[in-house]
């Protein structure tokens, strides 16, 4: 994986790929060695992920704060390498890994993928692959957009949907434009266009509300043209702040789960324990968490999305107070 910052500085040390080969067979051995000592597959996952986390911040790369996403969002416009690299982290943020574009036709820019499920063997892979528009124009043309590209680079990586994304199209928001016309084809009704504006509410989204994949993957599954999107981002909006889960009595009841010392606090079962939390499903309380620490960072809070273990590092008051000061930080970006 060259695109993983580690690596590039192995690759950057020498004239050849040689160290960096090296590293990635040691990697592969650990893991098979792991498999063979009987470790559970949850162990060797979590101690994986805290590795490769240690390795990011060995090569400098520390995880971008919430406000510095939405930021560099919003003025990477006139520089490609920046808002190639930003749009990787934001939906690194939503939960997919992030693969740049390597050896496939020029200007497929990149693959998402994740992973939709709670238990191992009944998740499937959800793969997503885009183009990135960018253009000296005010808007991206409707003849820029090679639509029959982008579905062949989604059916050769098996992809389940791809999208374009930009900050701007041209006819976006009229029905009868020859952009939404071809956009509307049966021939693309698995392709997305999608704008940066997007991305910045999505991201917002998530860090008030938590958002599932299923609920990101909707967004693709029902959605062609900016007009569709437009409106999938304002339903799903509406549907979470009138159905807002109360994140004060999921932390309170992850608190109190703390006096069981034998045991990690876990957010299904504080689940069980509460009236007002029973009307949530496990996976909406469990976004709800990873988006709380998506914005106070793991020295707060810290959720297994696979378990469903929770740590919390400071009190439940603590952290709604420095919550209600980040999103406050957010809006002043709008």
């Amino acid at each position: 994986n060259t695109d993983h910052p580690f690596v590039g500085k192995l690759i950057e040390s020498g004239r050849y790929k040689d160290s960096a080969t090296l590293f990635g067979l040691s990697e592969l051995l650990i893991k098979c060695q792991l498999h063979e000592r009987g470790l559970s597959t949850e162990t060797i996952r979590n101690f994986l992920r805290d590795r490769d986390r240690i390795l990011r911040l060995l090569a400098g790369h520390a995880p971008l704060e919430a406000a510095e996403v939405l930021r560099q969002l919003a003025e990477a416009k006139n520089h490609p390498i920046a808002l190639e690299h930003v749009v990787g982290t934001a939906f690194h943020t939503l939960g997919f890994e992030h693969q740049r574009n390597s050896g496939h036709a020029s200007g497929l820019d990149g693959i998402l993928y994740a992973k939709l499920g709670k238990l191992e063997k009944s998740t499937t892979s959800d793969r997503l692959v885009y183009i990135l528009m960018q253009t000296d124009q005010d808007s991206v043309p409707a003849d820029n957009l090679d639509f029959s590209a982008l579905e062949s680079f989604r059916s050769a990586e098996d992809a389940k949907y791809g999208f374009f994304i930009a900050y701007s199209y041209a006819g976006e928001l009229d029905p009868n434009s020859r952009l939404n016309e071809v956009a509307n084809s049966t021939d693309n009704e698995r392709i997305t266009m999608l704008k940066i504006e997007h991305l910045d509410r999505l991201i917002r989204l998530h860090y008030r509300h938590g958002l599932t994949l299923t609920e990101l993957h909707k967004i693709f599954a029902r959605s062609r043209t900016v007009i569709d999107v437009n409106n999938s981002l304002s339903v799903l909006k509406d549907r979470l702040d009138q159905h807002e889960i109360p994140l004060r009595n999921l932390l309170d009841g992850l608190e109190e789960l703390k006096s069981d010392r034998l045991a990690v606090p876990n957010y299904n079962v504080a689940r069980t324990k509460s009236d007002s939390l029973m009307s949530f499903a496990p996976e909406r309380l469990g976004a709800s968490l990873r988006g709380l620490a998506s914005i106070l960072d793991k020295r707060w809070l810290e959720v297994d999305e696979y378990s469903g273990h929770v740590i919390m590092h400071k009190a439940p008051h603590d952290i709604i107070e420095t919550l209600n000061d980040r999103m406050t930080e957010l809006a002043l970006l709008d």
